[in-house]
């Protein structure tokens, strides 16, 4: 079962990806901006969840050192 903070960020995180998509187009008149910005954000988000993998991978190491 999903938590309720996952679903409302994740719904969130759609529609407004949806949005700016859109406005970005608007502006600039032609997909490729937007397309580009969807690739930067999906790397920021792929660095963030990196870190905070390595970060959990460093908090675990000492405990199973104890065991």
């Amino acid at each position: 079962m999903a938590h309720p903070e996952l679903l409302l960020f994740s719904g969130s995180g759609m529609a407004a990806g949806g949005w700016l998509a859109g406005a970005i187009y608007d502006y600039a008149g032609f997909y490729a901006a937007a397309f580009a910005t969807g690739i930067a954000f999906n790397a920021f988000h792929i660095v963030v969840i990196g870190a905070l993998v390595r970060r959990q991978g460093r908090l675990r190491r000492p405990a199973l050192a104890r065991a």
